[in-house]
């Protein structure tokens, strides 16, 4: 027995995770009781830890200064990570999405994408001291950000320019070796956009500076009218 740090129930698959100061990650089952398998990797207690939505993969931070992610399904650890050279003390999944964020001791916030583990994106100095606690709100357009400078920073999802994919899109593109294949641009569409827009730059071409100005921009609403047409058929 000892003291329970982190808990997080999957009532969908039936398992509560709980990790405590042995760095140890157990598994049992939610109804029962009955333990079901364990995860080790942290050499330090677990500071923080969150899942996906997905429900499948958890995220955890320990004093050990290492973040890791596992795979609840297969039971295993996916990826091991070291961020910063000082302790995580906070990760959130993105709604609807693998990617993640994590904060640490020195007040810095790291965006991640969930696919290739690789950072894209960082943020430092907004916070003066740790931060403490992330959270999303329920439709992901802002996060919450809580430190031990006594300051909580909401964050518009535009400003820290987090990946708009979803969960379905992210299965898919992982499903195809992470390659996005571009649809092939249709020529001929093309060639009559660029011809339209040579038709527009020689009929402003032949107005006068102060006349033609209504007919102008008649013109070129019916012109763009025509393309965007063009372009959906």
């Amino acid at each position: 027995k000892e003291q329970i740090l982190n808990l997080k129930l999957i009532s969908s698959r039936n398992l509560i995770i709980l990790s405590g100061i042995s760095s140890v990650i157990w598994v049992f089952s939610l109804n029962s009781l009955e333990f079901k398998f364990s995860l080790q990797g942290h050499s330090l207690p677990i500071v923080s830890s969150c899942l996906c939505d997905n429900k499948r993969l958890l995220a955890t931070s320990s004093a050990d200064l290492s973040l890791r992610i596992w795979d609840i399904f297969e039971k295993n650890q996916k990826k091991v990570l070291f961020p910063e050279e000082t302790v995580v003390t906070s990760i959130i999944f993105q709604p609807f999405s693998v990617n993640f964020l994590s904060a640490s001791r020195r007040g810095n916030i790291i965006c991640w994408d969930g696919n290739t583990f690789l950072q894209y994106r960082q943020y430092n100095g907004y916070h003066m001291g740790p931060i403490w606690t992330l959270k999303f709100s329920e439709n992901g357009n802002y996060l919450a950000s809580g430190s031990s400078d006594k300051t909580v920073i909401i964050w518009k999802r535009n400003y820290l320019k987090l990946s708009k994919k979803n969960l379905k899109e992210e299965e898919k593109n992982s499903l195809q070796n992470n390659s996005l294949k571009r649809k092939p641009i249709n020529k001929s569409k093309l060639n009559n956009i660029i011809k339209k827009f040579k038709t527009l730059i020689q009929f402003i071409s032949q107005l006068k500076k102060k006349r033609g100005l209504r007919r102008l921009k008649s013109h070129i609403k019916k012109l763009f009218f025509e393309i965007e047409k063009t372009y959906s058929d």
